[in-house]
């Protein structure tokens, strides 16, 4: 094996082999650049067994607490309450959520609202599946009607994730209940919840108008077929009715009545008993 001496020190020389390796030799009273033959290598106690394993070990621990980092940010992520959502029909029922927002814990904050939840699965759900859920249920029980509204706020200590659930829920609820066919108003714009601060929670009304395709038909409203003024009804003055002035009554003034019409026998008409061509009192 052949070595080139590389660097000098006092006590050792680092010299490189023709392999292209270096290590340490004894020095003998080497000269820079001296190629030698016969060297007395040196341990390197950066190779050594022990300095081995303490790498090892070291790199271990280093892969493990990368891994630790990597699942307490997936479990806070997951499953820490990073926000709520309060959901108020007439039941009231608070929805706590994760940073994801995954569903954690559902509370009904008043007597309605602990009915509604009850034997409800929520947990592993996204926040909107359970609203859709939520309202649904109101509205089957009865809760939500014509004139109704769903009020929906987000309180968060972030203010960027409270704004963005806010519109997210909003723009589900919407699309979800014109699904439905139930007419819907958004009463807070998203412009507007881009104005809340730090301390105050973002608070979205839907509102349901009364008779505009919304969830229940009533008899007695303005519609089509209740008995108000519409083209059906039978005290209104439509074409149908009996009493208006129409072209089908029998009291009013029409082609068809007994009034002074063509076709009548008391009246000036070609067919009378007057004064015409073919009556039997001419001259």
């Amino acid at each position: 094996m052949t070595y080139l001496i590389m660097k000098l020190y006092m006590a050792y020389a680092v010299a490189l082999d023709n392999k292209g390796r270096f290590v340490k030799i004894a020095n003998l009273g080497y000269k820079l650049g001296q190629k030698v033959t016969d060297v007395i290598l040196l341990e390197d106690r950066s190779t050594s067994p022990r300095k081995n394993i303490i790498k090892q070990l070291t790199l271990f621990a280093a892969i493990a607490a990368s891994f630790l980092i990597v699942a307490v940010s997936i479990w806070q992520l997951n499953f820490v309450t990073f926000g709520h959502i309060n959901l108020k029909i007439n039941p009231e029922v608070s929805i706590a959520v994760s940073r994801t927002r995954r569903v954690l814990e559902l509370e009904g904050l008043n007597p309605d609202g602990v009915e509604l939840i009850e034997g409800y699965k929520f947990k592993g759900l996204s926040q909107t599946k359970v609203t859709d859920d939520l309202v649904d249920m109101a509205i089957e029980r009865g809760y939500l009607s014509d004139g109704g509204e769903i009020s929906v706020s987000i309180a968060s200590e972030n203010l960027k994730w409270r704004k963005k659930t806010a519109k997210i829920l909003g723009e589900d609820l919407q699309k979800h209940l014109v699904d439905m066919d139930v007419s819907v108003v958004l009463n807070t714009s998203y412009e507007e919840i881009d104005d809340f601060e730090k301390g105050e929670s973002a608070t979205i009304i839907i509102e349901i108008p009364i008779n505009k395709g919304s969830i229940t038909n009533p008899d007695d409203g303005d519609s089509l077929y209740d008995d108000g003024d519409s083209d059906y009804d039978d005290d209104g003055d439509s074409d149908y009715n009996d009493n208006g002035d129409s072209g089908y009554n029998d009291n009013g003034d029409s082609d068809y009545d007994d009034g002074d019409s063509f076709y009548n026998d008391d009246g000036d008409s070609l067919y009378d008993d007057g004064d015409s061509d073919y009556d039997d009192a001419s001259g």
